[in-house]
């Protein structure tokens, strides 16, 4: 029964490594023009929501050029405000980080607080935006209520992105086959999750 089980184990495990290696190589292909970078997150979280709801069968090359196609103005969207405050952020951080007078560290961390709620808004914001259909307003709205009022859940995913990041600097050519992809399903999983609690608290109405 141990064998048995032992066995099928090993088989889902190779299963779901060949899946996000792969989804996470046509991610890097689809982004090597930047531009394409904002449409191929998208079309990588709707297919790893397609995942989570169970499809694990679908044809992950084509899956996933059908959601680029399909979303490719879309996901400007709700991923250029975030690019620009992203922006704005790194600026910030680079020019405080030569100063060390008191007011420059007060407005330094509070510049570092900023960015981790940045963090969690970017993290939340994508699988909640190929979930619904709500304004994007209500989109980072939603997800900035999440990562701060599912603490626990959210340092959890904060944890497991930073050992992914860790094992990336051990093993760079990880970089190719499981980062993206691990990331983006372990961020669909949490907010999954967490949407499920909030929507038995709150109802969430698509617009």
């Amino acid at each position: 029964m141990n064998k048995r089980f032992f066995s099928e184990a090993v088989i889902v495990g190779t299963e779901w490594a060949a899946r996000l290696a792969l989804v996470n190589l046509v991610f890097l292909l689809f982004s090597i023009p930047i531009f394409t970078l904002l449409p191929s997150i998208v079309a990588l979280f709707e297919v790893v929501r397609k995942w989570e709801k169970g499809d694990t069968k679908i044809p992950v090359f084509r899956t996933f050029l059908s959601f680029f196609r399909k979303n490719f103005w879309k996901s400007y969207l709700i991923g250029l405000p975030l690019t620009a405050v992203g922006i704005i952020l790194f600026i910030d951080i680079q020019s405080l980080s030569g100063q060390s007078s008191a007011g420059f560290l007060v407005l330094r961390y509070a510049i570092y607080s900023l960015a981790i709620l940045f963090a969690l808004l970017v993290l939340y914001s994508f699988p909640i935006f190929v979930q619904y259909t709500l304004s994007i307003p209500r989109v980072y709205f939603l997800a900035l209520t999440i990562g701060v009022t599912k603490p626990l859940v959210t340092l959890s995913l904060l944890l497991s992105i930073a050992v992914i990041i860790g094992a990336l600097l051990f093993w760079p050519a990880l970089f190719f086959f499981f980062p993206f992809s691990l990331i983006a399903l372990l961020a669909t999983k949490t907010a999954a999750h967490s949407l499920q609690k909030f929507h038995s608290d709150k109802p969430i109405t698509s617009e």
